[in-house]
Order: structure tokens, then sequence, then C-alpha cells
């Protein structure tokens, strides 16, 4: 469903191939397999209950046959459905990240990373201009995700106004705001970057840049982060799924957003704070 993308290793790698699954019967077994568990409109309620964010997914009173005489699930997105679902592992470090997340957005609302990290190393000039640069560029990747009235991705010119296929608007509109705003906070502005800014304040028991140096390391935003820099990622039916050698990482739009989001703040503070101590002589 949709173009996959890759990272600068060979553009014919698919590490999120049959092969590379455990699926020695290929097609055979995938079917065997997905046919074997609960519908697909079950998988998907239970797969954003699990990974996604409030009110993302098919509502409770929707009629889950109706859904998926809509959009039909195919039993490639059905088995990852059923594998992410049955992973303990993938569970837990997304709990994790979320749980991160969470606490540094509401740490954030105040100015407490903006005065840690003022107090902390000063940036080298590359650091700020990453930070201020990437920031900036968030911002306009960030517009390319809107919608029309009746809540449907809106195209842009030179495709505004033209009749496209649900999933290619998908793909044009929300998939290409969330991979270009990952890659900025994740690729771009590199992981040392702020792990050099806090690295001071959290030795020092800054509780705010401990948390941010916690997400930085955190499992599930460093599998991301390879995808995007030499794994693949490819649009699925609940969001964007993610390779990096045999890890995967399958993520919805509404997850995927709020983590792009607190990294986009985090860096504009930084970048604040590299301000701050520039103009502090």
């Amino acid at each position: 469903m949709g173009v996959q993308g890759s990272g600068a290793s060979d553009p014919n790698r698919r590490s999120n191939s049959l092969g590379s699954l455990g699926l020695p019967g290929g097609n055979l077994q995938l079917s065997m397999l997905s046919s074997s568990g609960p519908p697909a409109g079950v998988l998907l309620r239970e797969f954003y209950k699990v990974f996604g964010m409030p009110g993302e997914g098919p509502p409770d009173d929707l009629d889950l046959a109706v859904f998926e005489s809509v959009f039909p699930v195919e039993e490639g997105d059905r088995y990852d459905l059923q594998r992410s679902l049955g992973d303990d592992g993938l569970r837990r470090i997304h709990r994790e990240c979320s749980e991160t997340v969470e606490s540094l957005l509401t740490a954030m609302s105040g100015d407490a990373l903006l005065v840690e990290l003022s107090e902390g190393a000063r940036l080298t000039s590359g650091q700020f201009d990453r930070l201020t640069a990437g920031s900036l560029w968030y911002s306009l990747v960030s517009s390319l995700d809107k919608r029309d009235p009746g809540g449907l991705p809106a195209l842009a010119p030179p495709f505004s106004g033209l009749e496209m296929p649900f999933r290619a608007r998908f793909q044009m509109t929300v998939f290409g705001s969330l991979v270009l705003k990952l890659y900025v906070t994740l690729v771009f502005i590199r992981e040392g970057d702020l792990a050099k800014l806090t690295a001071e304040a959290a030795r020092a028991r800054k509780p705010v840049s401990g948390r941010l140096q916690k997400l930085l390391r955190s499992d599930y935003v460093r599998y991301i982060r390879n995808s995007l820099a030499h794994g693949t990622f490819e649009q699925v039916i609940v969001g964007i799924r993610f390779s990096d050698g045999d890890k995967i990482v399958t993520a919805t739009p509404g997850f995927l957003d709020h983590l792009s989001t607190c990294l986009s703040v985090a860096q504009l503070q930084a970048a604040a704070a590299g301000l701050r101590r520039m103009n502090d002589h």
C-alpha cells in the first residue's frame, strides 16, 4: 500500500520482506498465519488502542464489516498487526517512549528545559545552524498535512482540485509530512546535538534534560531513526512501518506526530538556549 522509502543504503533492500519476518513458506505461510487470527477490524481497533493516540482508529460505533469493505486489509497488513500486538517487547518500548513523551511535553509547556540548557554547554556553530534550520523546516513541512471540510487530506497545488484515491491523498499529505518531520527531528538534527547539550544538565540531575536524554536513547526512537537513515519505511494501513534489519516498528500517524512534535519543541528550546548563551557575554 503506497511507495516504499529508503535511506542511504541499497535501494533494493527489503528488510521487511517475508524472509526477514521468518516466514519460510512465503505467501502460503503468511496466509495460514494471518487467516487464523481474529477479524481484521478487531485487530485494527486493538492496534490503535495499544499503539495509537486517543481518537485514532475505527470509532467504537462503526460496523467493522462496513469498515473492512471500504478499507480492505491485505494479508501482509493483517500479519503485521498480529506480529505487533503479540510482541511484548515492542509493547514495552512503545509504552516507555509514550510515557516519556507525555512527561516531556508537560514539562516543556513552561521554560524548564530552556532554563536548564541555558546553564549548560554552549552550542557550536554547526549545532546552532542545524537546530535553527531544522526548526524552520519542521514548521514548513507541517503545512503539508491539511484537511478539507470533510476531514480528508487536502492536496496542495498542482494537485489541488484533482480527484485522487484516498490512499494516494494520504501518502501525498499525511505520510509525506510525517516522514519529513521525523527526518528533520531525528536525522538532520543529529542525535548528538541534543545529547551533548543535555549531558551536563542530566549529570547535574536536571529533571527535564534527563527525560529528554531518555527519549533520545529509547529503543523505539532508535529503530525509527535508523530506518529513516539507512533502513526502509513504507505506508501501511495503520500508518508507517519502519524496518531496520530485523527490527520492525509499525506506528500510527497520531503517535508519530506526537513524537515529532515533542522533539521539535525540545530542539526549538535548545536553539533558544543556544542563542541566549551566544548573547551572554
